[in-house]
């Protein structure tokens, strides 16, 4: 009987898990993304408190988005390469750091496991369990015939 029960708790407890599996390693990715979107509007807000508060970020960028004359831009991007990132280009302040990918949990290994994944084969499986079960319980509900003897008296 607990073979029985056994096979058929894990033809469906199994796909349950795996599937819970996959719905947590999804969820801790779109958590990773939230952070990283909140991340990037913090940046994204530095970047335009910064664009009120200093004058030369506002130039730069203006600077960027116009065209630049062929030869100004030598000049243009000669004199702010000897500064830091910031003096570089004003839109590397909105640079974040990239988020590495999040990678699923190992499923379940196993032979039964493979089964209990495959339609199919889950099936079987509940199927032989089930039958296990009705198995134990005709074998519990024959009666053995009593034996006779002096035991009567």
């Amino acid at each position: 009987m607990a073979v029985g029960l056994s096979l058929v708790a894990c033809a469906v407890l199994i796909p349950a898990s795996e599937e819970n599996r996959l719905v947590e390693a999804e969820r801790r990715r779109l958590v990773a993304q939230v952070e990283t979107l909140q991340n990037q509007v913090e940046t994204n807000d530095e970047f335009l408190r910064r664009l009120e508060r200093e004058a030369e970020v506002a130039r730069r960028l203006s600077n960027r988005m116009q065209p630049p004359e062929p030869d100004g831009e030598v000049a243009v991007l000669a004199s702010h390469r000897t500064g830091s990132v910031w003096q570089m280009s004003p839109l590397a302040m909105l640079e974040t750091e990239a988020v590495e990918p999040i990678a699923a949990p190992p499923a379940m290994t196993g032979k039964l496991a493979d089964w209990c994944r495959d339609g199919r084969h889950r099936l079987a499986v509940a199927g032989t369990g089930l039958f296990a079960c009705l198995l134990a319980l005709l074998a519990g509900s024959v009666r053995r015939p009593r034996e006779s003897g002096a035991s009567d008296a």
